[in-house]
């Protein structure tokens, strides 16, 4: 993406990844900048290097999975058909609270429909509509994210990061119900 950067070190790995070639698809460290901090501890993985004969990408509208070509399965991080590269790409996320929030209501939308279309979660868990089922998800995302994931090491913007991340399944959620 245009606003993903690779350090030198992610560069030798890739040129190392692509001549040995031992996965189809190889899920790469993505460390963003949020409020002008590195989220070291809240760093995400990413499908991001790919052979495009044995993988390719679904077609939902938002948070696409990587989908084996052979075995028409969804490529998970750390499994076992897929490689890591822990160089990270540093990402230059958001300035921001209101340039998140901006995505996140278009997002959130997109994804409510991926639910209601499916059946499940963009994470593969069953969906049900229940009047909990937005304070679940909001509870769940702060929880793994903060504590799990030790977003609280992240500093301040850590705690917004993971708060505003468990608002993104609130409202996700909640427009989910309403369709």
């Amino acid at each position: 993406d245009a606003d993903e950067r690779i350090s030198p070190e992610l560069e030798r790995a890739l040129d190392i990844v692509i001549r040995e070639g031992a996965y189809p698809v190889y899920w790469v460290t993505i460390e963003d900048i949020f409020l002008g901090k590195r989220m070291t501890h809240l760093a995400g993985h990413n499908p991001r290097l790919i052979q495009k004969q044995k993988a390719y990408w679904s077609n939902a509208n938002v948070h696409e999975r990587m989908i084996y070509a052979d075995i028409k399965h969804a490529s998970k991080y750390k499994d076992t058909t897929s490689g890591e590269i822990t160089q990270p790409i540093v990402h230059k996320s958001y300035t921001s609270i209101s340039a998140y929030l901006v995505k996140m209501h278009r997002y959130t939308s997109l994804d409510a429909a991926e639910m209601q279309k499916t059946g499940t979660h963009r994470s593969g868990m069953h969906v049900t509509k229940n009047i909990f089922l937005p304070y679940y998800l909001a509870s769940k995302q702060f929880i793994k994210l903060f504590f799990y994931r030790k977003g609280f090491l992240d500093s301040w913007q850590g705690l917004v990061w993971c708060t505003l991340s468990g608002y993104y399944e609130y409202e996700m959620g909640k427009k989910y119900l309403s369709l």
